[in-house]
């Protein structure tokens, strides 16, 4: 077992030596060419690629191989592509997993429907693959065993389990997907102090635009699971996202 500290939390953590080297990405799309363009790309970054076309089996492989991350087309022969991705981010007793989607749709409302359905990133085809392999990298950096934060992490009625990317809120555990998990635990590590935006969207989406609203719609997701318990998570207008007791709204000071 090797151990290192998170940059942000100092703490260490254990690594275990069985950890798998490369990452298996699973690409499902119904494109023979582009998905060849893709493994063969992913392959060249020292990724794995496995590569379905249908839905259905889009499902199966997933729960027998346990994929690092899914690539998933939204226009399926068999499926619809948000109906796989539902059931890929509700699938009982496995862990979420990241997906990025990559489809021709790509009206803000097409989507900003991804995103709500757990979606991790939503890129539109025609895209760059050095933009895809950024947002892949940027993802697995949080989501590989080699990149978690400290074990657990405990305030207010919050409860984090890092290595297993588990929340529970008031002894209800919530299921998130690994982009709103990781979000919380970003601005949860930095308690009493206010996270930047652009400090989020560098660490969680790799970078962005100004205009790009992929963060936005994220913390929407998570403060509506949250039900109650989003009022802890507290916006700093112009400047970013804190975490504060309700009872304490009062002093609404932090440390940048």
């Amino acid at each position: 077992m090797n151990a290192i500290a998170s940059p942000m939390c100092e703490h260490p953590i254990e690594i275990p030596s069985s950890v798998r080297k490369r990452a298996v990405i699973l690409v499902v799309e119904d494109e023979p060419d582009l998905a060849e363009i893709l493994c063969h790309n992913l392959r060249a970054n020292d990724f794995e690629c496995l590569w379905v076309q249908r839905g259905r089996d889009a499902l199966e492989r997933v729960s027998e191989l346990h994929p690092d991350l899914v690539i998933l087309d939204l226009m399926l022969p068999d499926l619809p592509g948000e109906a796989v991705l539902a059931q890929l981010h509700r699938k009982e007793g496995e862990p979420a997993r990241p997906i990025i989607v990559v489809t021709a749709r790509g009206t803000e409302a097409d989507q900003l429907i991804g995103l709500s359905l757990g979606a991790d990133d939503y890129l539109v085809k025609p895209f760059s693959i050095r933009v895809l392999l950024a947002r892949i990298r940027a993802i697995l950096r949080r989501t590989r065993p080699e990149a978690r934060l400290e074990p657990t992490l405990s305030f207010g009625p919050f409860h984090l389990t890092l290595d297993r990317e588990q929340l529970i809120v008031d002894g209800v555990n919530l299921r998130l997907t690994h982009t709103e998990f990781h979000l919380l635990s970003e601005i949860a590590c930095s308690r009493g102090r206010v996270v930047r935006r652009g400090q989020l969207m560098d660490t969680v989406f790799g970078g962005a635009d100004p205009f790009d609203r992929r963060l936005d719609v994220h913390i929407t997701n998570l403060r509506r699971k949250l039900g109650e318990a989003a009022r802890w998570i507290v916006t700093v207008r112009g400047v970013g996202y804190a975490i504060q007791d309700p009872a304490r709204d009062h002093e609404n000071s932090f440390a940048e």
